[in-house]
């Protein structure tokens, strides 16, 4: 045996326990990719499931607050002897004032009460700037404040007197502030009569700043309009989205809190996404509360993840080689004494 021979065995001994290490290190590469995408997902999904309990919390607990704030006006107009509520002119003396308070009190646009005549009390941004706590309008008063608007012909007022109870308005854009508003109204009664309709107008700038909060991609839409009131992405606010009414029939297939896979109508985009229903049955109202993810943003993780892999187990091999190739050239050494012992013998 020469030391070609000794140096042929080491190599194909490195060899040998390269293509070993490789093959291993690959299958545990590919198991490890596997996981890794499948650990990305679950957790990708349980985030989106948790960002989206924050985001029902908050919409409730807002659309509920302003529920108790409309109620305890209403409340407090309740209280009051039949005799103050008897018509627009003792409203106006007892009440007139106090809009401005609860107006104010509330962080509110504007609190103001209808009657079954079309006049209105009022105190809103208008009056504000007149230095008044309120003002008068409609009915077809020429004195008042817009003559020709009647209150009973509005949304609100006959969304009160429908539900016979609490009513929110669909989203709508407030024409002073630009921005997303609601109006809540409920009737207000004496001995089964009805005296008018007290409303609340309210901007959503705190629902709103409390989203921008929250990560992930969140949004809420009612079920009617299926335009989205608030959200983390700002461009969607007040828009009709084309894949809104994808996202809602995806939601009515799977139910609430299952992720469900869909493919953006503009973008075109895969995506995961999970929503729930925000039912409140004091204003008969139904929203829907979804967040999604795009799915490459996945894979991007995923990718970047198996680059990882690929190169510690590219690492893990050129060491593992190069070891088996130094442990045995030392091993083998004693091979070149005896080939030099046999040599001289034979001398």
């Amino acid at each position: 045996m020469n030391v070609n021979t000794q140096m042929s065995v080491k190599n194909k001994l490195s060899i040998v326990v390269g293509v070993i290490v490789f093959l291993a290190l690959s299958i545990i590469t590919i198991m490890a990719f596997v996981s890794s995408r499948n650990n990305l997902i679950s957790n990708s999904k349980q985030a989106n499931e948790d960002y989206l309990l924050i985001t029902e919390t908050q919409v409730e607990g807002y659309v509920d607050g302003y529920i108790d704030i409309l109620l305890a006006i209403k409340k407090y107009i309740d209280s009051l002897g039949k005799n103050q509520v008897l018509n627009f002119d003792s409203m106006e003396q007892i009440l007139g004032d106090d809009l401005k308070i609860f107006k104010d009190g509330s962080n509110t646009l504007a609190v103001y009460v209808g009657f079954p005549d079309g006049t209105m009390l009022v105190s809103d941004t208008v009056s504000d700037k007149k230095g008044a706590n309120f003002r008068k309008r409609g009915g077809g008063v020429s004195s008042y404040d817009d003559p020709s608007y009647d209150a009973t012909s509005r949304d609100w007022y006959k969304g009160a007197i429908a539900n016979d109870g609490v009513f929110i308005s669909d989203v709508y854009e407030d024409s002073v502030t630009k921005l997303p508003s609601f109006t809540y109204s409920t009737p207000i009664k004496k001995n089964g009569k009805l005296i008018g309709v007290l409303g609340v107008d309210l901007l959503l700038t705190s629902l709103q700043k409390t989203f921008e909060k929250l990560p992930g991609n969140v949004f809420v839409f009612d079920t009617t309009s299926s335009i989205p009131f608030a959200s983390n992405n700002k461009s969607l606010i007040l828009t009709q989205h084309p894949s809104m009414e994808e996202i809602k029939k995806y939601h009515q297939q799977f139910g609430d809190y299952k992720t469900f896979e869909y493919i953006s109508v503009d973008t075109q985009e895969e995506r995961f996404g999970i929503c729930a229903n925000i039912d409140n049955s004091k204003a008969k109202v139904s929203y829907i509360a979804c967040a999604t993810q795009k799915q490459d943003e996945l894979e991007m993780l995923v990718l970047k993840d198996a680059y990882k892999q690929i190169i510690f187990s590219i690492i893990i091999l050129f060491i593992s080689c190069f070891a088996i190739y130094f442990f045995s050239s030392k091993l083998l050494s004693p091979l070149q004494a005896i080939q030099k012992g046999i040599n001289s013998f034979f001398d």
